[in-house]
């Protein structure tokens, strides 16, 4: 299920952008309350039918992994591209799956977390830098920036990683509602930056390709906790680094 509901009528919604609908409402964000219960309604058409032997699991993963297609779509990233992605975390591994996919050529991913940049190298990564010792090629080389980690810093390198010409996309929600950007390097390189929000209309396509084994959901997956351990499981997640993805189980 798509947890942000929009409201279906404004010029958005229309545009089928409805991902920025102004109106409308997301699970898990105030005044809403989240999906921590067995059962939910849902408006039918943002509800989405699985396969009869999809794990339930990656059904769960299906929502982060229509932020990856987004922002690769966001991107225009296409066969051949080179492609950086800053931030090893969930939206990152989604993220450098769903650019090849797509077909992009060399794909490397940076972060600072050896186990992250390892299960990079292990989802097809051809390069996983962790930028705490080796930093990035000084020499511009990369089509396609997406900064997944949201931090000032990795956004900016990935800028100065672009070609001239190239396209960095913000996908990661940065901490501080405003954030440095080198815009005059930008500004000379001729960059295009791109941010991207969530998704639209992508879950028929998350869902197709997670279940014909394009993306592999169930990796990420590195705890599970039943309904009742839900504190346990919000604690796990915000307080262990080694963590990916944890799921809890109604």
């Amino acid at each position: 299920m798509e947890p942000a509901i929009p409201c279906g009528r404004c010029r958005a919604c229309r545009a089928g952008r409805y991902n920025q609908c102004p109106h409308g409402r997301c699970f898990g964000s105030p005044p809403t309350d989240g999906a921590l219960t067995g059962y939910l309604a849902v408006p039918a058409e943002f509800a989405h039918p699985l396969p009869d032997d999809f794990p339930l699991t990656s059904g769960a993963l299906i929502e982060p992994l229509a932020v990856a297609l987004h922002a690769v779509r966001r991107g225009h990233v296409t066969a051949g591209d080179r492609v950086l992605i800053t931030g090893a975390g969930p939206i990152g591994l989604l993220v450098l799956q769903a650019a090849r996919a797509v077909g992009a050529g060399e794909t490397v991913v940076t972060d600072v977390n050896p186990g992250r940049l390892a299960h990079a190298r292990r989802l097809g990564a051809d390069r996983a830098l962790d930028t705490s010792r080796e930093p990035l090629p000084k020499d511009p080389v990369f089509d396609i920036a997406l900064d997944c980690s949201g931090i000032e810093s990795a956004l900016a390198a990935a800028a100065h990683a672009v070609r001239p010409g190239g396209t960095v996309v913000a996908v990661g929600n940065p901490p501080q509602p405003r954030t440095t950007l080198p815009l005059a390097w930008m500004q000379r390189q001729e960059l295009t930056l791109v941010t991207a929000f969530r998704y639209a209309g992508e879950f028929p396509a998350a869902v197709s390709m997670a279940a014909t084994g394009r993306i592999d959901l169930e990796s990420l997956v590195t705890a599970r906790f039943p309904l009742e351990r839900t504190a346990d499981a919000l604690q796990t997640a915000l307080s262990d680094p080694a963590q990916l993805k944890v799921v809890i189980e109604p």
